[in-house]
């Protein structure tokens, strides 16, 4: 017996019948992955329990570091009889040497079965959202994307910012919506990503104190304690550059960050800190006056909420979502979704704009 490979996908496998023989096969994957071969194992398996019937102190097999069989001899046979026991258990052909399996003809695609591409929503840390809540307040603008460009989409929510950087860089989001803006800039920037739509309105930076506060500018926080969002955040920037544009050098004040702009509010109203920085689309900031605060000092007007495109999107589908996503705006199903994202409508999106803050940011290739 020469090669046996098995290429069928999604083939289900009952657990009494199959359970040994892939435990053996992904422990005999990872010997030889040690030793350097190439090893393709192409088993896509109900979430179930492995576990080895030969040692039952053996870690699970979910684990990267597998046991393993130290006699090379019984090693082979019983990656041989594993594998020949797997495709048993699941119908899959077994072939002897020399001989090879009769050709069938190419089955047919169906619309279903067109590849998925990934539209990534990621909200910052304006507010404590799940991945579930994403999914359920952005499905029906997914609908509309894929209605309007002709594709099958999945849904993704992206809280980390390393995640969302990183993935961009990659080219592994087909679509990105960010409230926060300088990582998509960046993408359209540096990595060939397009602007499709942005929010109306825009965003700013609040600085605030509690309403008993005697500090009534940005200047009077020199010698005192601020708290901002986390470093590398959209908001991080945006105070980097205001503190730039004021002359305060590092050692002019105290500076902590936390993630989560409800808890900076929460500290500087209990006294934990003079001052506070937070996002005008928040809730904290949308509120902040509401309840008593006073907010000292504001940053410029900074675009927020853009949707941007891959390479992957030609230019006649970006046009096509472009159109369709402004139209929304005079409608009710289209108030109804912006009135879940927290913005008052869509308004075409250029790149200009976007690279133009990056620069006021600080933010270099």
């Amino acid at each position: 017996m020469t090669l046996l490979e098995w290429r069928s996908a999604f083939v289900p496998i009952r657990r009494q019948h199959a359970m040994h023989a892939f435990d053996i096969l992904f422990c005999l994957h990872t010997r030889l992955a040690r030793k350097g071969v190439a090893v393709m194992l192409r088993v896509c398996f109900p979430t179930f329990s492995l576990r080895s019937n030969f040692d039952s102190k053996a870690p699970r097999c979910e684990s990267a570091v597998a046991w393993t069989i130290k006699s090379r001899f019984f090693l082979r046979w019983i990656g041989m009889l594993a594998a020949v026991g797997l495709m048993a258990a699941t119908g899959a052909p077994v072939y002897a040497q020399g001989k090879s399996p009769a050709k069938q003809p190419p089955a047919k695609k169906s619309a279903e079965d067109a590849p998925r591409l990934i539209f990534a929503v990621n909200e910052g840390a304006s507010g404590n959202v799940d991945a579930a809540d994403i999914i359920l307040r952005y499905n029906d603008l997914k609908e509309v994307i894929e209605r309007a460009a002709g594709v099958s989409l999945t849904l993704v929510a992206v809280r980390e910012v390393k995640v969302l950087r990183d993935s961009l860089q990659a080219g592994a989001f087909a679509l990105a919506l960010s409230r926060p803006v300088d990582n998509l800039a960046v993408a359209v920037r540096d990595y060939k990503y397009q602007p499709i739509v942005m929010a109306k309105e825009s965003g700013q930076a609040f600085f605030v104190v509690p309403k008993d506060s005697a500090i009534k500018s940005i200047g009077e926080l020199k010698g005192k304690r601020i708290v901002t969002p986390e470093q590398g955040s959209y908001m991080w920037h945006i105070v980097n550059a205001m503190l730039r544009d004021n002359k305060f050098a590092d050692v002019d004040l105290e500076r902590k960050t936390m993630r989560d702009q409800a808890a900076i509010g929460w500290s500087v109203n209990n006294g934990f800190f003079d001052a506070g920085v937070v996002a005008s689309f928040s809730g904290i900031g949308r509120n902040w006056e509401k309840q008593g605060g006073r907010i000292i000092a504001k940053s410029r007007d900074v675009p927020v909420t853009p949707l941007i495109a891959s390479p992957v999107f030609s230019a006649a589908q970006i046009d096509r979502t472009r159109k369709a996503l402004v139209a929304l705006n005079d409608t009710d199903a289209g108030q109804a979704m912006f009135k879940r994202f927290g913005i008052s409508g869509f308004r075409e999106a250029e790149a200009a704009p976007l690279i133009e803050l990056l620069d006021w940011l600080g933010i270099k290739k």
